[in-house]
């Protein structure tokens, strides 16, 4: 309680609903009954000149609620051990009461909350030298471990370093350059389409719409890529839609000033471009061992990234420099096609062909 008061209180008990004792216990045997300490908490109350509501919460938070707004208590008497008869529930019953502002007996809420959780309390004991018994924690319907497996001195001594390894670092050459290269064209795509629509004579919001259907082919061109998976080699059909994205580049330069024949190159485009980049991401995480995985693909995707800074001033250069824009995207376009060129070099383990199953021999 916030305050201290004496005398006479109005107390509001909360109990389990099913748990509500009478105020005449009649012949009922009090030793026994599964209402006898709601009952006998009641009564002392009364006895010491309090002034006892009994509340009865099943499942409604509500009942709580209306219950301190008509008795108006000095301090709530909380016998709950749960709330729709979830134990652990009994920490949020408490913390509903301190939304409300009310006073309450027993513990707060983050007591409630950490005294359920045995293995987390033993931590907090443990970390402030406070000594408890020896303690494992098993997830339910999991085998128990008896001890963590033993990791290879060599495994141990690997390190992210290895990328750069004799082994690997052709391996990451490969992958970051064919990353780069298609990151080019598509920030060439993403970059510069609004300007070319609005040079085309087209308002702001039209060039826009045509970049909004960029994205909308791209996130349709990535999903369906992720389910030809399913059916197709990873590596040859990545390299089949990077050609696609430098032929729908090219395509684009050459698309007269026709906003319809420009929403749909575009939206195509989007779709070839993302469907390769969702593929080189598949790619790059495949060719990496797993001890280096994560460096490898961080890298990659890191220094590939530089494609997105050089593609707008390579651009830019271009039409400064006087070419059109049919040259200017066969330039751009270009680099998927060096993506794929790169992809060829790249030896994948699912490039390697299925072991022959062995045919048991007859005996003669």
């Amino acid at each position: 309680m916030s305050k201290r008061r004496r005398g006479k209180l109005k107390v509001l008990a909360l109990m389990d609903h099913v748990l509500m004792p009478p105020d005449d216990p009649g012949d009922a045997n009090l030793e026994t009954i599964e209402w006898k300490t709601e009952f006998h908490v009641v009564r002392a109350l009364r006895d010491l000149g309090h002034e006892v509501s009994k509340l009865g919460v099943g499942t409604d938070l509500g009942v709580i609620r209306a219950g301190i707004e008509a008795f108006k208590p000095d301090v709530v008497f909380n016998l709950l051990e749960d709330f729709k008869d979830v134990p652990i529930f009994d920490q949020n019953v408490v913390a509903y009461l301190e939304l409300l502002d009310v006073p309450y007996t027993g513990c707060n809420s983050r007591g409630l909350m950490l005294a359920r959780d045995k293995s987390i309390t033993k931590k907090i004991l443990s970390y402030h030298r406070i000594p408890v018994p020896e303690f494992h924690v098993f997830r339910m319907g999991h085998a128990v471990v008896a001890s963590l497996p033993i990791i290879p001195a060599e495994a141990r001594a690997k390190a992210s370093g290895d990328i750069f390894g004799p082994t690997m670092l052709m391996t990451t050459a490969l992958v970051t350059a064919a990353y780069f290269f298609h990151i080019t064209t598509f920030y060439y795509l993403i970059k510069w389409v609004p300007k070319i629509v609005v040079d085309m004579g087209f308002d702001p919001s039209s060039a826009a719409g045509v970049l909004v259907w960029v994205n909308v082919g791209g996130a349709t061109g990535g999903a369906l890529f992720a389910v030809l998976t399913l059916r197709f080699n990873l590596k040859a059909l990545t390299m089949a839609v990077l050609l696609l994205s430098t032929v729908m580049i090219t395509v684009f330069g050459q698309t007269p000033a026709d906003l319809q024949r420009l929403i749909l190159i575009c939206g195509l485009s989007g779709f070839c471009i993302n469907a390769g980049i969702v593929g080189l991401y598949a790619i790059i995480a495949q060719a990496f061992p797993t001890h280096v995985r994560a460096s490898g693909t961080g890298f990659a995707i890191g220094v590939g990234r530089g494609g997105s800074v050089l593609a707008p001033i390579i651009a830019g250069f271009l039409f400064t420099a006087g070419f059109s824009l049919p040259s200017v995207s066969i330039a751009m376009a270009a680099g998927s096609t060096l993506a794929a060129c790169t992809l060829l070099m790249l030896k994948l383990e699912s490039d390697k062909p299925a072991a022959e199953p062995v045919r048991p021999q007859t005996a003669r």
